[in-house]
């Protein structure tokens, strides 16, 4: 028996007739705050993205403080370290069917007689056009690299797709792919599901591999 026990202490409805998932959500502190308060970011199939900085118990309406529409499908958000520009700061990876935006977000904040009040933005930081359909993605410090994230895409049709921030390192296409699965990174490690079982990779050696196939190829 667990002596820990969960109790729903915050929660909202992100819209009506809105689809999302557990790949469209998000938790930290995207905007870089100084007190470190995280915020939680939703995307939606609509294309909404919604930021919201919880309070206190129950929702607030000043606990929304960023709703903007993307323009296409959002399908999946991560916070990292994915500015080649600092090795602490935080930007957020938004995911859509063919192409990756990564934003800072920066917040404000107002003093009127009520309290205060805080306002977020996005600014572009950098995009990705992708030649195929992306599926998910998922983040990591992909061949033990110090101090950012990498992001690799998967597509519909079983291509990994490995972004050094604003670099496009490579891609790969998996072996015997059946259909798109779920993907997350572990230390030095790929794990990901495409066909009945799940699989490893390790980053290393799609690298290595990848080199041998394009050292190979005539020019």
């Amino acid at each position: 028996m667990s002596v820990f026990k969960a109790r729903e202490w915050w929660g909202t409805r992100t819209g009506d007739g809105e689809e999302t998932d557990g790949a469209q959500l998000a938790v930290g502190n995207v905007d870089n705050a100084k007190d470190g308060v995280q915020k939680v970011v939703v995307g939606s199939l609509t294309g909404t993205l919604r930021i919201y900085r919880p309070s206190a118990k129950d929702f607030r309406p000043s606990d929304l403080v960023l709703e903007v529409a993307l323009g296409g499908p959002i399908l999946g958000v991560d916070i990292g370290l994915f500015g080649s520009a600092s090795t602490t700061d935080v930007f957020l990876a938004v995911l859509h069917p063919r192409r990756l935006v990564v934003y800072h977000a920066t917040s404000t904040t107002v003093h009127s007689e009520t309290g205060e009040d805080t306002f977020m933005s996005l600014h572009l930081l950098y995009k990705h056009s992708l030649a195929r359909s992306a599926c998910n993605m998922c983040k990591g410090p992909f061949g033990n690299a110090k101090g950012k994230d990498y992001i690799c895409v998967q597509s519909l049709d079983g291509e990994l797709l490995f972004l050094e921030q604003e670099r496009v390192s490579f891609s790969k296409f998996l072996p015997n792919f059946l259909v798109p699965g779920p993907i997350c990174y572990v230390p030095q490690v790929l794990l990901l599901k495409s066909t009945i079982v799940p699989l490893c990779r390790k980053c290393r050696l799609l690298t290595f591999q990848n080199l041998c196939r394009s050292r190979s190829t005539p020019l």
